[in-house]
């Protein structure tokens, strides 16, 4: 009877686990689907950017990679054309490396922490050149985005 009672309870805590887990992987998904895509700031009302800042996103699971641009709005007018960012979704919030490969060489930009909030992404950077870069930007989807989309929409009719 005992044994009985142990081998229910033991089948519980494991339906509850597989509950848990499901949980959360359905919680992921809604995070990718979130963060997945184009973002930008070019456009700010009310505040000068230090840099206009473009970045494609795809999240896989707790894979992140994707594009970015930035280009500064200073005297220096530093410019990264499509340098890649890899990284990690890690409770909400993306951990990534920015980086570009150059004759053979893997050059690091910078550490990002990106966070999706109210609809919007929060881009810090904690580690790295902040003449490419800048140190921290709000970011909104990109209209250029939503009007591709709906040109393909169109062709499609």
């Amino acid at each position: 009877m005992l044994i009985k009672t142990l081998i229910e309870e033991a089948r519980a805590i494991i339906g509850a686990v597989g509950d848990l887990q499901a949980f959360f992987a359905e919680g992921r998904e809604k995070q990718a689907a979130a963060l997945s895509g184009k973002w930008t700031n070019e456009g700010a009302i009310g505040e000068f950017p230090s840099h206009y800042l473009h970045l494609e996103l795809r999240v896989e699971g707790s894979e992140v990679s994707g594009i970015v641009e930035s280009r500064a709005l200073s005297s220096s007018g530093a410019i990264l054309p499509n340098v890649s960012i890899i990284g990690q979704l890690r409770w909400g919030r993306i951990v990534g490396e920015v980086h570009d490969v150059s004759q053979g060489r893997v050059l690091t930009y910078g550490l990002v922490i990106i966070r999706l909030r109210k609809g919007k992404l929060d881009w810090q950077l904690k580690r790295g050149v902040a003449d490419f870069l800048p140190q921290s930007a709000v970011l909104w989807r990109s209209r250029a985005a939503e009007v591709s989309e709906e040109a393909l929409r169109q062709l499609r009719l």
